[in-house]
């Protein structure tokens, strides 16, 4: 049985932690201007850009799953009352080559303090896929879509050569009041009643979220505020005077 992601641990707790980046045109702000902050959730840094987002791998990826002796269907991480325009994630399926296009495997939901939430559905061959879907081993039982990689890495993961693994990028729209909790769910329909398609077991399937970033926009209308960019930086920008 292949491995679900290499070099990444599976488990059922999620630190939470924070970076925080303002982000601004340095050509010149005006009382129109607005800043871009992005919270990086989990993470200690920025890995990669996608699009223009930052992300950074969580220490400990939000993972849920069914397969024999492991069922972990739901999974939740704080959101600390962040208020946020935005949600993006870099995502991934696992034990997906037998899933066709257009199924509903998961769904990620954003709840917010008041009680209301908004969710995203994860669909195959649509936002997300099986991240090991050009190891060679696989190609005769793949079943979707390759749909195109907001990250790939180099690995030889239950393959005898290397080979490019993947994850991909889900964003949704959000409404900018206090955020409680970001939760993951395995939509029934990936363990149950499946019909077995070709090289993973029925029985078998998992969704795991790598990298979660908050996006806000903000108005400007006077005073820009940086965080965590360095005293240094900060310097030579009053030294231009820019800030």
């Amino acid at each position: 049985m292949r491995s679900r992601e290499p070099e990444r641990p599976y488990v059922k707790n999620v630190r939470v932690g924070t970076v925080l980046l303002w982000v601004l045109a340095l050509g010149g702000a005006t009382a129109k201007s607005a800043v871009t902050s992005f919270v990086l959730v989990g993470a200690d840094g920025i890995d990669h850009t996608y699009n223009g987002v930052p992300f950074g791998f969580m220490d400990s990826s939000m993972v849920v799953i069914r397969e024999p002796g492991t069922f972990v269907p739901v999974l939740t991480t704080a959101m600390n009352d962040y208020t946020a325009n935005a949600i993006h994630v870099l995502q991934y399926s696992g034990y997906a080559d037998n899933v066709p296009d257009g199924v509903g495997v998961g769904h990620l939901s954003v709840h917010y303090a008041d009680g209301t939430s908004n969710t995203l559905d994860l669909i195959v061959g649509v936002n997300t896929a099986e991240w090991s879907y050009d190891r060679p081993e696989e190609q005769p039982y793949l079943q979707h879509t390759k749909i195109p990689a907001a990250y790939s890495f180099w690995t030889d993961a239950e393959s005898s050569s290397y080979y490019w693994g993947h994850y991909f990028y889900a964003s949704m729209e959000l409404i900018p009041k206090p955020l409680s909790y970001l939760e993951l769910t395995l939509d029934p329909a990936s363990y149950t009643g499946q019909h077995y398609y070709g090289y993973s077991p029925a029985d078998a399937f998992g969704i795991g979220v790598s990298a979660i970033t908050l996006e806000s926009v903000i108005p400007a209308p006077g005073a820009i505020v940086l965080s965590c960019m360095g005293v240094g930086l900060v310097n030579w920008l009053r030294r231009r005077r820019i800030i």
